[in-house]
Formats: structure tokens, sequence, C-alpha cells
């Protein structure tokens, strides 16, 4: 045989020594389908410490025990209880969140009450007349500028003629609504608008007329009246007109009414 014949027989007995000193012993075959992870679950035993594909798979014994154990659930902050609550700064059951009841002392603070004179000399057909009115009130602020109250009205007129005298009482009541505009500063006064709407007992033969019974007389007045105020007490100038005042109303020969008033706590 030539050297070449004879250097292939040394290469093929070596390959075949070397393969004859490998441990198969502590690999397991792999059948088909099988994962390099089962694999390594079933050989726990072997001393593959620096294996890091083994460190990656954990053993299905570590699996099942992770499932076992239950995820742990939210638990809020319970020295925080309403900072975990989207929007919420305040506890939804308090005091503060509930509808403020109106007390006594709210209600005394709102309501106002005063009163008002009027005094003014005149005419009729042949007769001199006098006129004193006086009118007490009581009112509520529904807001800081707009209000409503009631009042009662007593009028007493005095006709005079031919060296004789006749006095007249009218009494009455009635509503009225008024509104604070923007006070002026610089002489501190405030105008405000009035309505009012009175109901008013006419005695019989009124001021001459033919009336055999004491009839009501409906009074529709506006007008408009300034206020000055000191601390609680406020001052005013109040000018109303009757727009449509009977024959028998006590304003029917001077529709303009003007009046001088108080008010406490307005």
């Amino acid at each position: 045989m030539n050297k070449i014949t004879l250097f292939k027989i040394a290469f093929l007995c070596s390959l075949f020594s070397f393969a004859q000193n490998i441990d198969t012993t502590k690999y397991q075959k792999v059948a088909p389908g099988d994962t390099i992870r089962n694999y390594y679950n079933q050989n726990n035993n072997n001393n593959t410490s620096g294996d890091t594909i083994k460190n990656y798979y954990p053993s299905q014994n570590n699996q099942q025990q992770d499932q076992n154990q239950q995820p742990k659930q939210y638990q809020p902050d319970k020295s925080y209880p309403y900072r975990n609550q989207k929007g919420r700064n305040t506890p939804p059951n308090t005091n503060a969140n509930q509808k403020k009841q109106p007390t006594s002392n709210d209600i005394k603070e709102k309501l106002y009450f005063g009163a008002y004179a009027y005094f003014t000399a005149g005419a009729v057909p042949g007769y001199g007349v006098i006129y004193y009115e006086l009118s007490p009130h009581v009112a509520y602020k529904i807001t800081d500028n707009f209000s409503a109250g009631v009042q009662i009205l007593y009028n007493n007129s005095v006709l005079s003629g031919g060296g004789q005298s006749q006095s007249y009482s009218v009494i009455g009541g009635g509503a009225f609504a008024r509104y604070l505009l923007p006070k002026i500063q610089m002489f501190n006064i405030q105008f405000f608008p009035q309505v009012e709407y009175d109901i008013l007992a006419v005695p019989s033969g009124y001021l001459n007329n033919v009336t055999i019974k004491r009839t009501a007389s409906e009074e529709k007045m506006a007008g408009m009246g300034i206020r000055r105020s000191y601390n609680k007490v406020s001052l005013y100038i109040l000018f109303m007109y009757d727009f449509s005042p009977a024959i028998y109303s006590p304003y029917y020969y001077d529709p303009l009414v003007y009046r001088f008033g108080f008010s406490y706590n307005w």
C-alpha cells in the first residue's frame, strides 16, 4: 500500500477511538416533537449548572407552585381613603357636600322691615282735601339686590269745604318688589325701581262719590326711589304713579304719590 492509503486508515482508526471515549449516558435521546425545555425538565439531576438554556426554562414543579399562588388584588391606600378615587378630594357623604339647610339666623339676616309716610294736600271739585298715609312693611331679600314684601296701608283723608269737614279712613294691603341698582359711591346712594299692587277698602260716600257701601279699589303702581344707608338703617324717598285709579280711589285726583320711608336691615 502506498503512503496515502496508510494515512487514511490511520485517520479512520483515530476517529473510531475518540468516539468510543465519549460518555453518552448523561444525555437522553430527544424524540421527535420534544423540545429543549422538556429535555431539561426531565433531566434536573444533570450537572449543568453553567448551562444558560436550563436556567432560562424553569422546572414544571416551580411553574405549578407559581400557578397555585393567587395573584394579589389591588388594595387602596386606607390612610388616604379618597386619594384613590378619581376626581374625589372630599368624602362623598360629609356635611360639606350635603345641601345646606337654611337656619333661623339666615332667615333673620334676609328679612328687613320698615315703614313709610305720605302726606299731601289737594283739591276736589268744590272742596279741599288733605291726605295722610302710613304703611309698615316687611320684606325678604331673595338676592343681595332683589327683594319682595308685603305691606299694610292706612290712609286718612280729610275733606273740608263750606265751613265743614269730613274724615274718611281707607285701609288695605298689598305686595311690592324692588331691585337695588349699583351704588353711586360718590354720594353713597342707590336707585331702585319698585312695582306694587294694593287693594284698598274705600268707605261709602268717599270724597262725595256715590258709593253705598265700602268698596275695594285696586291700585297698580310703579315708580323709582333713592336710598341712602347708615349701617343697617336705610332712608329712602319713593315716587310712585298709579296707572289706573278708580274714581273712588284715594289717588284718583293725584295719581303721583311720593313717600318718605326707612327700612332696617335692607
